[in-house]
């Protein structure tokens, strides 16, 4: 089981994501404290994740990601209507540039904990 803990002076989470065999994210779950962005963010994650192949949790990663970007990319042609209209609830998000991290974050440590990087993140890397 992988693990990823980030500590960030806003927000402060622990998730855990339980793999099976075959790279299928079987649980992933999020203790935390954070803002109402943060969480509804890190919520809509968890449930586009759970059960997903590594590849498949990838697509969403990077399609939210570019999103909070302004960067388009064909990802979204891989996703099902209900993920991509959950994640695209986030959109005006960018408007508000101080706010980007909030939604981002869980999404970062979820990025890393797949890739099984375990070092600090720093959130700054990934804008």
């Amino acid at each position: 089981q992988k693990s990823c803990q980030c500590n960030q002076s806003w927000v402060d989470c622990d998730e855990d994501l339980g793999h099976s065999k075959n790279n299928t994210i079987n649980d992933i779950s999020f203790l935390g404290n954070g803002c109402a962005i943060c969480i509804a963010s890190t919520s809509v994650m968890t449930q586009a994740l759970k059960g997903k192949s590594e590849k498949d949790a990838f697509t969403l990663i990077n399609y939210f990601l570019d999103l909070m970007k302004k960067q388009n990319n064909d990802e979204h042609l891989k996703i099902d209507n209900v993920e991509y209209n959950a994640l695209n609830a986030f959109k005006s998000i960018v408007n508000f540039p101080m706010r980007i991290n909030c939604a981002t974050l869980s999404w970062i440590t979820a990025e890393a904990t797949i890739r099984n990087k375990n070092k600090q993140i720093n959130i700054e890397d990934y804008k």
